[in-house]
């Protein structure tokens, strides 16, 4: 099973290797604000926003990629 940890740091990567590729400025947005276990994360078809769920406390969040913060 994948930690909490290795996964940001997986995230990163993809981030920094993409911006790599593109000829991008990197700006990485980390929040700490959820702390809980994520249940599941999904991207959207355009890759604009990232949905993400804790199902134990009810909690659905969407944040934009665009600008690292929360659109809900």
């Amino acid at each position: 099973m994948i930690t909490k940890k290795y996964f940001i740091i997986f995230i990163i990567f993809i981030i920094i290797l993409q911006t790599v590729y593109s000829n991008q400025n990197v700006e990485i947005y980390l929040s700490l604000g959820h702390t809980g276990n994520i249940s599941s994360t999904d991207f959207s078809s355009d890759g604009k926003y990232i949905l993400y769920s804790d199902f134990a406390s009810k909690i659905i969040k969407l944040y934009n990629v665009a600008t690292g913060k929360l659109d809900n």
